[in-house]
This record gives structure tokens, C-alpha cells and sequence, in this order.
């Protein structure tokens, strides 16, 4: 396969866990070039408007307070769009730079919660992305096993809990992070 040409860094927030039953409420969505400083060229912060007229009243406790505290649930019911708008939006931002599979999922936890929720909601997205993802969370759990937990939120835009939970806060978090690990990446002596 091709080394992708643009990183789709994305954030979902969602009712719940269970992406065949919990809708997505927001999307983040950042698109950088593939490089070291991963240079952004176009992004994209949708709120969307679950079907299901019963979306709130089945959220779990924790996820409802999270998502109210932090004004995702009166931005879904003052200007959520369908998911399908949502979608079609994020595909004319991507024809704007390529073709199918140039793009590869990139973000904190993308591999097994976010890309679950694409490909189970918005798969028309799905099929513009590479199977493999890039996932900063997952390099930052490996620093951990290593023992470098000096390094395990080198870069983080928020202290411990303080995380909004919001697409586009916690995309440019996580992309913040990876630069801050890739420039650590490119200060490592190359051997010879």
C-alpha cells in the first residue's frame, strides 16, 4: 500500500461507546500533510443531530454531565445538522486534496473507538481512509511501557482531567503531541 499523502486527524464525541447504538454528537477533523511537522492545509468542526428523538434520555450519567458541563449538548440542540451533511461536507473537504485512501485516520484512540463510529456511521468517510491508522495514543502507552513516563504527555495541550472533550480542542491536542514527539524523533542521532 502507499504511504498516504495527508493524515486525517479526527475526534469523535458520542452518546456513548457502542457505535451501533450510540450516536456521533461532534467531529473534529484536521488534515495535515504526512512530515515531521505535519503541516495543516484544511479543517472542519461539525456538531450533528442524532435521529433518534430519545439520543439524550439513553446516554449514560457520566457522558450526559461530561457533554453538558462542557455545552456539547445545547451546541446538538441549537445547531446539530444531520450526520449524513456532516459527512457529505467532510468529503468535499477531502476531493479538495485527494483521492481515496491518501488519507490516513490519525488522533488518540482512532483505531479502536473513532474508526469504529466511521465506519459504522458515516461510511461514505470510511472509504477515503487507508486500513491502518496513526495512533499518537498508542505511542504514548508504548512510552509508558518503557518506562518514560516523563515523556507520556510530552506536548499535551491539557493538564491531567482538564480535557474538554470537544472535537476540534482534543484533535488539536493530540496533533500537538505528535509534533512534540516527532521532534524528539528528529533530534535522535541517526546510525550509521
Amino acid at each position: 500500500m502507499a504511504l498516504p499523502r495527508f493524515f486525517a486527524w479526527c475526534d469523535l464525541e458520542c452518546t456513548g461507546l457502542d457505535e451501533n447504538l450510540d450516536p456521533i454528537l461532534e467531529i473534529g477533523l484536521v488534515l495535515t500533510e504526512v512530515g515531521v511537522d505535519c503541516r495543516e492545509v484544511d479543517c472542519l468542526t461539525a456538531v450533528t443531530m442524532p435521529k433518534d428523538p430519545d439520543w439524550k434520555d439513553r446516554m449514560d450519567e457520566y457522558v450526559l454531565r461530561m457533554h453538558t458541563l462542557n455545552g456539547l449538548i445545547g451546541d446538538v440542540e441549537r445547531v446539530g445538522r444531520p450526520i449524513r451533511e456532516v459527512e457529505s461536507e467532510i468529503l468535499t473537504m477531502l476531493m479538495k486534496w485527494g483521492r481515496p485512501h491518501n488519507f490516513m485516520l490519525a488522533g488518540s484512540g482512532v483505531s479502536h473507538y473513532d474508526r469504529r463510529f466511521i465506519k459504522r456511521q458515516m461510511p461514505g468517510f470510511d472509504k477515503w481512509l487507508q486500513h491502518p491508522s496513526f495512533d499518537v495514543g498508542t505511542f504514548r502507552r508504548g512510552l509508558t511501557f518503557c518506562g518514560r513516563k516523563d515523556l507520556d504527555s510530552f506536548g499535551q495541550t491539557f493538564d491531567g482531567n482538564d480535557k474538554p472533550h470537544r472535537g476540534m480542542a482534543d484533535v488539536r491536542d493530540h496533533l500537538n503531541e505528535w509534533r512534540q514527539y516527532a521532534s524528539i524523533l528528529q533530534s535522535l542521532p541517526e546510525e550509521g
